[in-house]
C-alpha cells in the first residue's frame, strides 16, 4: 500500500511497483528467505491456561503481550532478526465452518497500536508471518490506535 506523502517501503518509485520490478512478494520468493524462525503456537498455549481460543469470526484483536507469553510458556527465547511465524488456528476455524466468509473476511490477529509497533521494532523481528489473512486483526478492532 502506497502511503499519500510518504510513498512506497524503501522508496520504491511507482513505475516500479506498477511494472512489478519492486516490492513484490514474488521477488522475494525468487532469492528465498533464510533466517531463524520462531513459531508461536497460540492454540496450544490458550489450551494450557485455559482460555478460549480466539473468535476469528469476530476479528477478536490480542495484544502484543499474549505472544510473549506464549513463548515463556513454551520455553523459547527469542533472538534480534528472528522470523516470527505465528500460529493462530485461522485456516481451522475456516475450514470447518459452514460459510466461513458469510460477512465478509474476517480473522482474529494482533492489535493495531502503538505498542504492537514498539515490541517489533525492539524485538528487531525481521520478517513477521500468520496463518492468518493479515496479521493483525481484520478488520481492525474498535481498540485499534491505528485505526483510520
Amino acid at each position: 500500500m502506497r502511503h499519500d506523502e510518504h510513498g512506497y517501503y524503501n522508496g520504491a518509485a511507482d513505475d516500479e511497483v506498477a511494472a512489478g520490478t519492486r516490492l513484490g512478494i514474488d521477488i522475494w520468493a525468487g532469492r528465498g528467505i533464510v533466517g531463524r524462525a520462531v513459531l508461536i503456537d497460540l492454540p496450544r498455549h490458550l489450551d494450557s491456561i485455559g482460555r478460549p481460543q480466539l473468535d476469528h469470526l469476530g476479528a477478536e484483536t490480542f495484544p502484543v503481550g499474549l505472544l510473549g507469553d506464549a513463548l515463556v510458556a513454551q520455553g523459547t527465547r527469542r533472538e534480534h532478526g528472528d522470523v516470527v511465524l505465528i500460529r493462530t488456528g485461522w485456516l481451522g476455524v475456516n475450514l470447518e465452518a459452514s460459510d466461513p466468509f458469510a460477512g465478509g473476511l474476517r480473522c482474529a490477529g494482533l492489535l493495531q497500536s502503538h505498542e504492537t509497533l514498539a515490541w517489533l521494532w525492539d524485538t528487531q523481528v525481521s520478517l513477521i508471518a500468520a496463518d492468518n489473512a493479515a496479521v493483525e486483526s481484520f478488520p481492525p478492532g474498535p481498540a485499534s490506535e491505528l485505526h483510520a
